[in-house]
């Protein structure tokens, strides 16, 4: 899922995977990046029968200048939540919805000095092909 969600960033205009997005893995440089790692995400008692399942997710953005890391944040934010009735890739899966675990929050500054702000959410999804009711 993921994958998935880094792809729809880059799409988006956010940036280019390995270059400036990158997935479970954020590298010393660039100073200015997005990062998109898994999260613990609620067991939905349905994902135990239907093809219905959740994922999380955690996204940080790193910059060398505050605002722009917090804009950058917020606009993802407001991107992504809500999201659903649709996919996030053609050939991803079906997105029901995407709600905020926790909200654009400033971490700190890295060793670097460069500012981290992050935000955590829940991906619903239909799975298709799952041998379940």
């Amino acid at each position: 899922m993921n994958y998935e969600l880094l792809k729809y960033f880059e799409s988006e205009g956010y940036g280019t995977e390995g270059v400036n997005l990158f997935l479970e893995f954020q590298p010393d440089m660039p100073d200015n990046c997005i990062t998109i790692e898994s999260a613990s995400a609620p067991n939905l008692l349905e994902s135990d029968s239907l093809n219905v399942d959740n994922y999380g997710v955690h996204i940080i953005v790193r910059n060398s200048n505050c605002i722009t890391a917090k804009n950058t944040m917020w606009s993802i934010h407001e991107k992504i939540v809500g999201f659903g009735g649709s996919k996030l890739i053609p050939s991803g899966h079906e997105v029901s919805y995407i709600t905020t675990e926790t909200n654009p929050t400033f971490l700190n500054k890295d060793e670097k000095n460069r500012n981290e702000y992050s935000g955590t959410y829940n991906i619903r999804t239909m799975t298709a092909g799952v041998n379940r009711l």
